[in-house]
Order: C-alpha cells, then sequence, then structure tokens
C-alpha cells in the first residue's frame, strides 16, 4: 500500500489540530510527493 494519498503539510496538521508545531513557516506548506524507497531487501507486503 502506497502512503502517498495521506501526505499532508504541517500547515493542513495545524489547521486540522488548531494546534501549532514549531517549523519554518516556508516549511509548513511543503509536503512530500512520493513515499521513500524501501531499503534493498525489505518489500512493502510487511
Amino acid at each position: 500500500m502506497r502512503l502517498d494519498q495521506y501526505f499532508v503539510s504541517v500547515d493542513d496538521i495545524e489547521n486540522v489540530t488548531g494546534e501549532s508545531i514549531s517549523v519554518a513557516d516556508y516549511a509548513k506548506h511543503d509536503k512530500l510527493n512520493v513515499c521513500w524507497q524501501f531499503p534493498i531487501g525489505c518489500d512493502d507486503e510487511g
């Protein structure tokens, strides 16, 4: 299962929770575009 569809920005989390996360303002709107690679020898089956 790919997690890409669940990536959100810090700003999104702050808006939903009402909390403030200590992150530089320029980084609050960034989010990953793709999931990280699995290490050699690992698979996504568990």
